[in-house]
């Protein structure tokens, strides 16, 4: 067996409620769902086994239902994956899953009959080790911290039951527009104090921005990467006036990023929703724009390279969200003023690729 057996009986019991209610089961979940039943019910008749030979003591009976058990588990086994096959999930054959689930039930029968269960069915809560199934042991966190755990920031910590406490960390927050003025419905200028406007109430994290130094700039209140725009027609992939239609938007664009050894040491570049390319929107420039804030349109000068530079045109940039109400069309960010409006697919606009971080 390539790994150390290590399990609780639970592991094949409770793997039965860890779907999603609601979704239509995928052929992958069909498969791993008939697999966790048929360990489940090999564990449970392993145990019933052992259970007839304490009170009986009937050696011969006991082998052949131990007998029984396997036979049904491997046919169950072998079921599942001639139905889903490739869709099945599993990389263990069937044998090992027999093997691990055996010792399961043979550690169970000897913690019932007054042998000490191995470590790993015992609390090891508070030794400073990270044992099965903790998430961590007081100050021993495996690494983990609040943003690699998909949160903003903030101080993660350990339970007195080794699982995470997440009350320190900061959420992923939504940026604010950017507006601090105020305006009546006449566009006159007036005090923001107690009118309810955006400007008024300046709902949302404000822009927290950091240039990477690698030609990439990361929005620390989304944790999302984007792509820095340079003014170098030599570096082609960054150049600010690089036109595209949508389809080559991917085609062309993302896949040249992404093509080893990749932009930025990373292969998962995309064209942004249209939520996420509006985060970046700051309403408070006026026409014409750009309107972003300023780490995304900083000393964009001709020649410039995106270590050095950040441009943005104030123009459309496409997402990767269709215009439902017409699928040949696809929806725009509009930097002149922060609009969103849809297009057709076959005209150009320009592209900020992003990735989600770290």
């Amino acid at each position: 067996m390539r790994r150390t057996i290590a399990c609780t009986l639970a592991t094949a019991l409770l793997a039965l409620a860890a779907r999603t209610a609601g979704a239509a089961p995928t052929p992958a979940q069909l498969c791993s769902s008939a697999v966790e039943l048929a360990a489940s019910k090999f564990a449970g008749c392993r145990l019933k086994a052992e259970s007839v030979f304490s009170k009986t003591g009937l050696a011969a009976k006991r082998t052949a239902d131990l007998a029984k058990c396997s036979t049904k588990f491997l046919d169950a086994y072998g079921k599942a994956q001639t139905r889903y096959g490739m869709a099945c999930p599993m990389v263990d054959a069937a044998g090992d899953f027999e093997q691990f689930l055996t010792q399961c039930s043979d550690d169970t029968t000897a913690g019932a009959n007054g042998t000490p269960l191995p470590a790993y069915a015992q609390s090891q809560c508070g030794n400073g080790t990270i044992d099965t199934p903790e998430q961590c042991d007081g100050a021993n966190l495996n690494g983990a911290s609040c943003v690699s755990l998909g949160f903003a920031a903030g101080s993660l910590a350990c339970t007195a039951g080794c699982g995470f406490d997440l009350t320190g960390c900061i959420p992923v927050a939504l940026p604010t527009t950017g507006q601090t003025s105020c305006w009546d419905s006449a566009g006159a200028p007036i005090s923001c104090g107690g009118t309810g406007q955006d400007g008024d109430v300046q709902s949302g994290a404000p822009f927290s921005l950091t240039d990477n130094g690698d030609g990439t700039i990361t929005d620390n209140n989304t944790k999302l990467v984007w792509e820095k725009l340079d003014d170098n027609n030599a570096s082609g992939i960054h150049d600010k006036d690089d036109f595209y239609t949508w389809d080559d938007a991917f085609a062309v664009k993302i896949a040249t990023l992404n093509t080893p050894p990749c932009f930025a040491g990373h292969c998962d570049w995309r064209v942004p929703s249209i939520k996420e390319l509006q985060s970046i929107a700051s309403y408070d420039v006026a026409f014409p724009g750009p309107s972003v804030p300023a780490a995304f349109n900083d000393g964009c000068n001709p020649g410039c390279t995106s270590t050095s530079c950040s441009c943005t045109t104030a123009d459309l940039y496409w997402t990767s969200t269709t215009y439902i109400q017409s699928p040949d069309f696809a929806w725009y960010v509009y930097f002149i003023d922060g609009n969103i409006l849809a297009n057709q697919k076959i005209n150009g606009g320009y592209v900020r690729a992003v990735r989600t971080g770290p």
